[in-house]
């Protein structure tokens, strides 16, 4: 599996990466605000392009990409502000 994060045109690409069915892949802590497109393939073969607003980090709060692989083989991703 390879993501790529563009983080308001700053473009970052991570993996490959094996990644087992039910887990989770924190792929990165994000500290600034803007817009995130997340994409993500595998062999290849895009399996996911989302864009996400990035939300706006305050006291001691960070935000962060994560992609997740169901048992079905299903990938999604989200981004979420953490306290």
């Amino acid at each position: 599996m390879v993501v790529e994060l563009e983080i308001t045109g700053d473009e970052r690409e991570y993996g490959p990466k094996t990644v087992v069915a039910n887990s989770q892949w924190d792929v990165e802590q994000i500290t600034s605000t803007g817009e995130l497109t997340l994409q993500v393939s595998v062999d290849d073969e895009s399996v996911l392009d989302d864009t996400h607003d990035v939300p706006t980090p305050g006291e001691n709060r960070t935000s962060y990409a994560a992609v997740r692989l169901e048992s079905d083989g299903e990938v999604t991703a989200f981004v979420e502000e953490e306290d």
